[in-house]
């Protein structure tokens, strides 16, 4: 899964979100600082990586949400907790910022 964090349109979406064995966020006409702000709630930024609200990444799952994935996104949360990408609430994964490519 992607999230996209748009500086300029001021929105925060997600791409591929079958593909839960990568988690990255690429930032879109928006620095750390701006992005921050988009982000909001939903995140924060912390130098090369962003920490992800897990409850909103998962409300970017595919519409209607079915059990496959429903399982499979726990399993990915699960294993990230495992190798300590997650805080420590428990709430929020980190995911690494992309290079951009402009």
């Amino acid at each position: 899964m992607k999230v996209v964090v748009d500086g300029a349109a001021g929105t925060v979406t997600a791409e591929d979100v079958e593909n839960l064995r990568e988690l990255s966020v690429a930032l879109r006409s928006a620095d750390a600082e701006l992005a921050g702000q988009v982000l909001g709630q939903r995140g924060r930024v912390d130098g090369t990586h962003v920490w992800l609200d897990i409850e909103v990444l998962k409300a970017f799952g595919p519409v209607p949400r079915n059990e496959s994935w429903t399982e499979r996104f726990a399993a990915a949360m699960a294993y990230a907790a495992g190798k300590g990408w997650t805080d420590e609430t428990g709430r929020l994964v980190r995911a690494h910022v992309e290079e951009s490519s402009s």
